[in-house]
């Protein structure tokens, strides 16, 4: 949602890397699942739960 939003609202034909800095979260790369996205999802949406 945030990142929509930035694009909606940037005129800048980019998004700025210091924005990533600040809002995304660092994938773990590993073998199965290889890109354990779930867990990213967990922390950011569920708080943990």
């Amino acid at each position: 949602m945030e990142l929509i939003r930035e694009i909606e609202q940037s005129t800048a034909h980019s998004i700025p890397y210091a924005w990533f800095e600040e809002n995304a979260l660092l994938l773990q790369e590993g073998l199965y699942p290889r890109i354990n996205y779930l867990k990213a999802v967990e922390q950011r949406y569920l708080k943990g739960e």
